[in-house]
């Protein structure tokens, strides 16, 4: 092989190397627990105006100011289903008892933009919801308490000042929270979905 040859392949080869990562970075780097982006382009424009209504913390600060928080949206039958963390007197909870601090919670937002709250959660600290996946039509999610964990039903009393935790929403009722090891949770501490 002469010279010229095995530096065409080479310069071939980093061309299409250059191309499969500008087309496929999910195939190398992992698509963030099962998650794909979702952005405005795959919302109605009254799901748009919804999540807009909520005063959505977009960057840590929001978060610390007390803006509700996003920390996993998944997209089902045209249905924004949000998982995240919320404060007493945030928007679209003011029906909602706030264990303390910051809590957890699990929405919906239908085609037609209406926020519907199917559950939520939380002890007497700053509660984190890291993990949401949804298995057997029942919603699945993991997270950190700094406090005894309120489910309705369920309680989870703490464990030291940060309780691991599973719990499964079925139905708009909880029907467990567990104590799980750290490394079950598969998510990003301190990931803030604001796609829209």
């Amino acid at each position: 092989m002469d010279l010229f040859s095995s530096r065409w392949v080479a310069l071939s080869s980093f061309i299409c190397l250059a191309i499969f990562l500008a087309i496929s970075p999910l195939v190398l780097l992992g698509d963030g627990g099962g998650q794909i982006e979702i952005t405005s382009d795959d919302l109605s424009e009254k799901q748009l105006i919804s999540l807009q209504y909520l005063d959505l913390a977009r960057n840590e600060a929001g978060t610390r100011l007390g803006q509700t928080t996003i920390t996993s949206a998944l997209l089902i039958d045209e249905d924004l289903l949000i998982a995240g963390t919320w404060e007493s007197g945030a928007l679209g909870f003011e029906n909602q008892k706030n264990a303390g601090g910051r809590d957890g919670f699990i929405a919906k937002i239908d085609d037609n933009g209406t926020f519907i709250i199917m559950g939520v959660f939380g002890s007497s600290g700053e509660d984190s919801l890291i993990d949401f996946e949804i298995n057997d039509e029942k919603f699945i999610v993991r997270g950190y308490l700094h406090g005894d964990g309120d489910f309705s039903e369920e309680n989870l009393p703490a464990r030291g000042i940060k309780t691991v935790y599973e719990a499964h929403l079925q139905d708009n009722d909880w029907t467990g929270a567990w104590y799980i090891d750290e490394e079950l949770i598969q998510g990003d501490v301190g990931r803030i979905w604001c796609g829209f």
